[in-house]
């Protein structure tokens, strides 16, 4: 699945697995901007990609590549890549 996104929320996620593995992660709130609205609300996204150190994406347009869906107690995160386009910043 792909859906054209703009970046809403940008946050830093870390926490220690149970065998003491460190994981640094950025999870990122995104809104469907897509003509067909695949995805009503805003959503939780993760891409192991991202530097945790990098900018931050706020504003930033670009489309998303979902590879999996992971169930939470409040909704749905999904899991993929998000490819941003050059030089585009929403209001």
């Amino acid at each position: 699945m792909t859906a054209k996104v703009m970046v809403r929320g940008d946050q830093p996620n870390s926490f220690s697995k149970k065998n003491g593995e460190r994981v640094t992660e950025r999870l990122l709130t995104l809104l469907d901007i897509s003509s067909d609205h695949q995805v009503p609300d805003t959503f939780e996204f993760l891409d192991a990609e991202i530097a945790t150190n990098a900018p931050s994406l706020i504003g930033r347009q670009g489309t998303i590549h979902v590879r999996d869906f992971m169930a939470r107690q409040s909704g749905v995160r999904l899991l993929g890549s998000l490819v941003l386009d050059e030089g585009k910043k929403g209001s």
